[in-house]
């Protein structure tokens, strides 16, 4: 009698990669729904016009219901994730012949509000997010020994506050410290921002209690939108590091910008305010183009290594680096031919604060 096995998904590969051929040609029969991932994925019978294009499953493979959602089914996936501890999956597609379909593009008009999460993984693939809201466009409550992946995928943000935001305010499941710490975040292709003010990427630590820690940051495009707009800069920013109260607040982190550009009067803002220390130890390798009178680099670091590749292409008033008077013990190299290539503020006589460049 012949046997026939009927597998679906990843979860048959891992199946398969598991039991080997032997073992896998035991299962007689068996099915496996689902890959083991909460999953959003395009529906066979959906277009463009359709209200609930995506399906979102469960890891077995069972439809979540997503009734009244305001991101197509984004918000409820990640909710199912923090409920019941799976990771979460997002395909979209890639652009075809004649264009960029519709299961390429998905569109949130609310917050996307990412829970505290310990052991978490998110892996996006071949989509557009699109944004217009009154708040940041994705929000991450604390995030601990996390994994996102979303290479392929570009975001689209049209409000004024951030289209990524890590915010730790509460603690992560059986974990007692809040903060954000030991993850690996690759966002490696396009955030783009268009509201007045908005931030491609913005970190909070809380006060003293809420530390972001030894992550791994790895970011591509950090569009400002100053070279898509008739109307210039709106004095959007790349990234953003707040200043919390508290000593090595945001440290020893590792941050990759691969192509910084169209930001508006500093690219990275590193630090919003005079407290020494807060930000400390960090490794930055940040290249960026320059739009005119902007500043690409503004930072308040304690003891940063910072390689940098800062092209001015000739545009006037043009600053590379910036270091506020709390800014000591770093370390800056590289490629910076700005108008101003540095700047120590309030640097006086012979007061040294042991910044290099070189």
């Amino acid at each position: 009698m012949q046997r026939r096995e009927s597998f679906s998904g990843m979860g048959a590969a891992l199946a398969l990669g598991t039991l080997g051929p032997e073992g896998a040609a035991g299962q007689a029969g068996a099915h496996l729904a689902g890959n083991g991932f909460v999953t959003l994925r395009p529906r066979e019978d959906a277009d463009r016009r359709t209200e609930n294009r995506f399906a979102v499953c469960d890891p077995f493979g069972n439809e979540i219901d997503q009734t009244g959602t305001r991101t197509q089914g984004l918000q409820e996936a990640i909710n199912y994730c923090a409920r019941h501890g799976y990771g979460l999956l997002v395909i979209g597609g890639a652009n075809a012949t004649g264009g960029e379909p519709w299961h390429m593009n998905l569109t949130a008009s609310e917050t996307i509000v990412v829970p505290p999460m310990r052991f978490w993984t998110w892996t996006m693939r071949g989509m557009t997010l699109n944004g217009r809201m009154a708040g940041d466009m994705i929000h991450f409550d604390s995030l601990v020994n996390s994994h996102l992946d979303w290479t392929g995928t570009q975001l689209v943000y049209m409000g004024r506050q951030a289209a990524v935001h890590f915010h730790p305010r509460n603690t992560p499941p059986t974990d007692p410290t809040l903060g954000m710490g030991v993850n690996f975040v690759q966002i490696p292709n396009s955030i783009s921002v268009y509201g007045q003010g908005a931030r491609c990427v913005q970190f909070s630590p809380a006060d003293r209690h809420g530390p972001i820690f030894g992550n791994k940051l790895i970011f591509g495009e950090l569009n400002g939108g100053a070279s898509d707009t008739a109307e210039g800069t709106r004095d959007t920013i790349g990234l953003m590091v707040d200043s919390a109260e508290g000593t090595a607040m945001f440290a020893a982190n590792q941050i990759d910008v691969f192509a910084a550009h169209g930001c508006g009067a500093r690219t990275f803002q590193i630090g919003s305010a005079p407290r020494p220390d807060s930000i400390k130890g960090n490794f930055w390798r940040l290249q960026a183009t320059t739009v005119p009178h902007q500043t690409v680099l503004r930072s308040g670091e304690t003891g940063g290594l910072y390689d940098i590749y800062f092209e001015n292409s000739g545009l006037a008033g043009t600053t590379g680096v910036h270091l506020e008077a709390i800014a000591q013990q770093n370390r800056i190299r590289g490629y910076n031919n700005c108008a101003t290539a540095h700047i120590e503020a309030d640097l006086q006589g012979d007061a040294e604060r042991h910044n290099r460049f070189s």
